[in-house]
């Protein structure tokens, strides 16, 4: 299945959407589909889970630095997920790496 595509599923087929590593091949122009897409399959009241690769913090200088420049990388090639589509939509219940998101029970 091509995530860039609309998906094979009926409306309201999952009560969970799980997407994992997603910028690795989605670039900023794709999410927008890819949300609306994911919000159609949702069931009232489904999540919506998107994970990014986990960067540890770190007390390490060089690591700190290395971790920022593979985002400005990402960032760059427009590969950064952009968290605030889900705010209209969903109930979020945690940024950063790892978004969670609620469609509100109709």
């Amino acid at each position: 299945m091509d995530a860039r595509r609309p998906l094979a599923f009926e409306d309201q087929s999952f009560g969970l959407v799980n997407g994992r590593f997603l910028a690795s091949f989605l670039d900023q122009a794709c999410w927008p589909c890819l949300i609306t897409e994911c919000k159609r399959v949702l069931t009232p009241g489904g999540i919506l889970r998107l994970t990014e690769c986990e960067v540890g913090i770190s007390n390490c200088p060089a690591l700190q630095r290395l971790n920022n420049a593979l985002y400005q990388a990402l960032r760059k090639q427009g590969r950064t997920m952009l968290l605030d589509m889900l705010q209209d939509d969903f109930t979020c219940v945690s940024f950063g790496l790892i978004a969670w998101g609620k469609l509100p029970a109709s």
